[in-house]
């Protein structure tokens, strides 16, 4: 992975110092901060690739597309005249493509209806080219400079759909447009993204799976395995899939202090009324929230 290699964490963190939005297709960062606003356009230039498919996948938008290229040539029973424009799925990965009518023939002259250079297209007045085009953000002095400016396209989001759904790679050529996601929507679908994964994290993860010293014991259990002679109280502590490291020689259940005195030398922790599960959850329910309250405070850029 190269420097410009962009962490999900990076982006969660730049969600406390402003908004990411797309209008025209177009990601952008709208710093809270306007003196951050320049590191953070450069910081998003850098890599907008990465940040584009992190929105995408998070929100799971299936038809999102990125455009590769595009190719002239005759289609079709009737070899009609056109512009094919290739797309990447930004979601899936798998490759479309979509066909318009265009002129790739001069119109006028002594060179009339024979073929344009390679790759050289006039769009149509009115033509659904054009139109994808003209909201694209292309804006030529001549109908048949559009294909000097087709790289632009790469900057853009699109959404579309397939022809058939069930099957093949074909775009509707109707239903191309770019991708429109204004600033606070956005933000807030991507903050809601990951408070759900953090939430979730607190019940998906099987936080009691064992605890123990040197012996291993289920967590149903109710009480402390009883150390032998070499133990020391310092080596007993729970084990849960958390980064949480639980060492104190107080311990909380159920927002009570647990002084570990009360434990028997070379014998059983008394929890009263509380469970070892009880406890797990107390002390792992409070490390999400400090987790919550401390994680990206930095700024990515």
């Amino acid at each position: 992975m190269n420097d410009m290699a962009t962490s999900n964490k990076d982006i969660i963190s730049a969600l406390k110092h402003g908004d990411f939005e797309i209008l025209n297709g177009v990601v952008s960062f709208i710093a809270k901060d306007p003196e951050q606003q320049q590191p953070a356009s450069k910081w998003l230039a850098e890599r907008r690739n990465e940040i584009e498919n992190y929105i995408i996948r998070a929100l799971k938008l299936e038809n999102a597309y990125r455009y590769v290229d595009y190719s002239t040539g005759s289609y079709g029973p009737k070899k009609s005249d056109g512009v094919t424009l290739t797309f990447d799925n930004i979601y899936s990965g798998d490759d479309a493509f979509c066909v318009f009518n265009a002129d790739i023939r001069y119109q006028r002259g002594a060179r009339a209806g024979k073929k344009l250079p390679k790759k050289k297209f006039k769009v149509k007045r009115r033509s659904k080219l054009k139109r994808l085009l003209d909201s694209s953000g292309l804006n030529p002095r001549r109908p048949s400079e559009y294909c000097e400016h087709m790289g632009k396209l790469r900057e853009i989001v699109y959404t579309a759909d397939l022809v058939n759904p069930d099957g093949g790679k074909q775009l509707d050529k109707d239903s191309i447009k770019p991708l429109h996601l204004e600033a606070k929507v956005l933000t807030n679908l991507l903050k809601n993204k990951h408070n759900n994964e953090i939430n979730g994290s607190a019940t998906d993860r099987q936080f009691f799976g064992n605890y123990s010293a040197n012996t291993r014991q289920p967590s149903s259990a109710n009480t402390w395995p009883n150390p032998s002679n070499n133990e020391t109280s310092s080596e007993f502590k729970v084990r849960a899939e958390s980064s949480t490291d639980i060492r104190s020689m107080e311990m909380r259940t159920h927002g009570k202090d647990l002084d570990i005195s009360q434990r028997e030398p070379f014998g059983t922790i008394n929890l009263s009324d509380c469970t070892v599960e009880a406890w797990v959850i107390d002390n792992i329910e409070e490390a999400e929230r400090l987790k919550v309250q401390t994680e990206y405070e930095f700024i990515p850029f």
